[in-house]
């Protein structure tokens, strides 16, 4: 059985996708301040553990829902999208990452336990047990 929990509640932070692998939080900060005059919270640039470079996206919160929903619809009204570091930008509103993790564990566990299975190499909770002792 797949448990699958979908936040539907918007949150004061959006997400950014599209970014350049070189993109600082001051680009984006300066993107921002350059069409309006609401103070963002956050900026964050989400990385890659091994090289710091971008992984392509980032979150900029807000300091409130209403905040957030106002910039995202003002932006949206745009005639071109916003750009950093001479990237397109694709902005929604982000997701609360509890449940996005807890969809991905759970859909994880279930893929594995299916090959497990299917390929005959005894229970999850076996393999589980055997890994949790390394």
């Amino acid at each position: 059985m797949t448990i699958i929990r979908v936040s539907v509640y918007t949150y004061a932070a959006l997400i950014l996708r599209g970014l350049d692998g070189l993109t600082m939080e001051e680009n984006i900060a300066t993107a921002f301040a350059s069409l309006t005059s609401m103070p963002l919270k956050n900026v964050r640039v989400v990385r890659d553990r091994l090289t710091g470079a971008s992984s392509g996206f980032a979150f900029v919160e807000l300091h409130s829902l209403k905040e957030s929903q106002d910039l995202l619809q003002y932006l949206e009204r745009l005639p071109t999208p916003l750009e950093v570091d001479g990237k397109a930008l694709i902005m929604n509103y982000a997701k609360n990452t509890f449940t996005t993790a807890y969809v991905l564990v759970i859909f994880t566990l279930e893929m594995l336990q299916n090959t497990v299975v299917s390929a005959g190499l005894g229970s999850l909770q076996l393999i589980m047990n055997v890994v949790l002792m390394i």
